[in-house]
């Protein structure tokens, strides 16, 4: 996947399948430069699956690329679209310019009985 910038107002979208009902989880590889949670100066994302319920996602690395692991929730076998903005609430003015590169994304399921390989 190419590095993909965000701004305050911009919307990625990001459409995956599941093969089978179950619980899915997604990994996103993000940075935010020019930002700091140490400096009280976070980033933070709004992410939803299908419209539904968002999580917030704070990006406390700042400019370090991190990978940012999230439980989507029980999804459908079928099509879904992952949804990915600056949340300009509660980010800090700083967040409102180029950032969030977006360095990949992963989207994963577990179905009923399986276990999680360690």
């Amino acid at each position: 996947m190419t590095s993909r910038s965000l701004r305050a107002g911009e919307v990625f979208e990001h459409r995956f399948d599941t093969r089978e009902a179950g619980e899915v989880w997604a990994a996103l590889t993000l940075a935010a430069p020019g930002t700091s949670w140490l400096r009280g100066d976070p980033a933070v994302l709004r992410l939803d699956v299908d419209g539904r319920e968002p999580q917030d996602v704070i990006l406390a690395a700042g400019d370090e690329p991190t990978e940012y692991a999230r439980l989507l929730g029980r999804l459908t076998a079928g099509p879904h679209v992952l949804r990915l903005g600056v949340d300009e609430r509660l980010s800090s003015p700083s967040a409102r310019g180029p950032l969030a590169p977006l360095r990949g994304l992963a989207t994963a399921g577990l179905t009923a009985g399986a276990r999680n390989p360690t």
